[in-house]
This record gives structure tokens, sequence and C-alpha cells, in this order.
């Protein structure tokens, strides 16, 4: 579970944080290596190839890991969780697909008590009555608790 991150200035910061580690991996993985001159023979070639595709894979699962906790401001009041389930890139056996705005979106099924979990629902946006009162029948249809159905602030999808 992860706190979705609503605040720019944080957002910032923790990216900054990401590319600092990533610079300083970086520097680590080069150690004393001179990859960049003039003499570059087929096996610094290599090498350098090798490396950079190293620091490529450890910069994108860095900077990766944030993208399911930021969320516009407009949306700080839904104080979100997010539960995240990270895969290695050859796991594909659990991955199933759903329709959704046009394509098929990837998700992996997982077992949880909502009644344990929910507190409330926040609906929208648009929070329209119809979409308010579905979700109530929802809640009602699956057994959930009684939980609090309330329609987001935010105008519009951002």
């Amino acid at each position: 579970m992860e706190r979705v991150v609503y605040d720019p200035a944080a957002q910032q910061s923790l990216m900054a944080a990401v590319i600092q580690s990533c610079v300083d991996a970086y520097r680590d993985l080069m150690g004393d290596e001179d990859f960049i001159s003039e003499e570059k023979n087929t096996l610094m070639d290599k090498d350098f190839e090798e490396l950079s595709d190293r620091f490529a894979t450890y910069a994108a699962g860095k900077a990766l890991r944030f993208v399911s906790q930021f969320k516009h401001p407009a949306f700080e009041e839904e104080k979100e969780w997010r539960l995240v389930h990270r895969r290695d890139a050859a796991d594909y056996a659990s991955v199933q697909f759903r329709t959704g705005y046009g394509c098929l979106i990837p998700y992996v099924a997982s077992r949880f008590d909502p009644n344990e979990c929910l507190e409330s629902i926040t609906c929208g946006p648009p929070a329209l009555p119809l979409s308010m009162n579905s979700i109530r029948t929802f809640i009602r249809a699956t057994g959930l608790n009684d939980l609090p159905v309330f329609p987001t602030k935010a105008p519009l999808r951002l």
C-alpha cells in the first residue's frame, strides 16, 4: 500500500532524490573506467553499452516507482492509498486484461477484505447523482459495510 502524493513540491523533492541516486549509481558503475575518449576500441564500446543498459534499467525502475503515487493536487481531498503490485518484467503469468477508455488495461487480481480496508468512497468526477446511486447499489449488492459515499470536489478529470 502506498500513499498518493498530491503536493507538487513533495513530488519534485522525491524525483530530485531519485535523480540524485541515479547520478550516484552511474558514478559508482563508471568507477575509474574512461569510456569516453577518442581512443575507444570495440571492447570499451561494448562495456560502455552494457553499463548504459544497466544504468537505464536502474533509473527507469527508480522513476517508475512514483508513477502510481503522484496525482494532481485537485484530488488531495481523496487522501488516496493505492495497492501497487510491481512485477518482474518476465512475470506475465498473473497479468489479466480488461477494456476501458478504448484500450486494454492490464491488471493483477488480488484478494483483500474491503470491509477491513475501506472507510469511504469518493465518486467522480463527474460525481453525478446516477453515479453516486450506482455506487451505493453496488455496496449493498456486494455485501460491503454501509460505506459513506461522497462526491469529489474536483470539477473535472485532470
